[in-house]
């Protein structure tokens, strides 16, 4: 297995013909990890710029519900008609907050200066395969901490997606409610 380095600025590893097998190994985790880092920051870019879609879709509904309200006599709005386009908007408004939420970038972090710091001053004459081991744990890191703030965007985002949803339905029932009403 591991042998002890016998001088100070050999490197300390495998034993001999395993170094080649190691390092052809060690560079597959860490290209595997490296690529999972990238999709999951990929991941965050998608739910914000969702968030911004959800976001933006709120505010115009809103603007254009206030504006439909704006034009109607508050004389010729029925109880239930009222109550139905305030609650409309008020899941309008929530929704907006939530994309808000979702489209919020987050701190993503990698290794801290101190970390950063300890690594550059370490020993480089260490074999590829320390390297490696190094870069695959701060790459662990990176993934844990990037899936936990994406999985929090992803609820925001569906949070949104059904807030959304919800005050649509509730505006088209007020605007069902108040045709019916002139109607009758």
């Amino acid at each position: 297995m591991a042998r002890a380095a016998t001088r100070k600025n050999e490197p300390s590893g495998p034993a001999n013909g395993q170094d080649e097998h190691l390092t052809k190994k060690s560079f597959l985790w860490s290209a595997y990890l490296y690529d999972e880092v990238k999709s999951e920051r990929e991941r965050a870019t998608s739910f914000e710029q969702r968030g911004v879609g959800v976001l933006s879709l709120s505010g115009v509904l809103i603007a254009l519900l206030l504006n439909v309200s704006r034009d109607m006599p508050s004389a010729r709005w029925s109880t239930a008609s009222l109550i139905l386009l305030l609650t409309s908007l008020a899941f309008l408004v929530v929704s907006a907050l939530l994309g808000l939420l979702c489209a919020t970038p987050l701190r993503y972090r990698g290794l801290e200066e101190t970390k950063l710091l300890d690594i550059i001053a370490g020993n480089w004459m260490d074999p590829d395969f320390t390297a490696s081991t190094q870069i695959a744990a701060v790459h662990f890191s990176v993934i844990k901490r990037s899936r936990k703030l994406n999985s929090h965007k992803a609820r925001c985002l569906r949070s949104a997606t059904a807030a959304v949803a919800l005050g649509i339905l509730l505006a088209a029932a007020c605007l069902i409610l108040d045709v019916i009403g002139r109607t009758s």
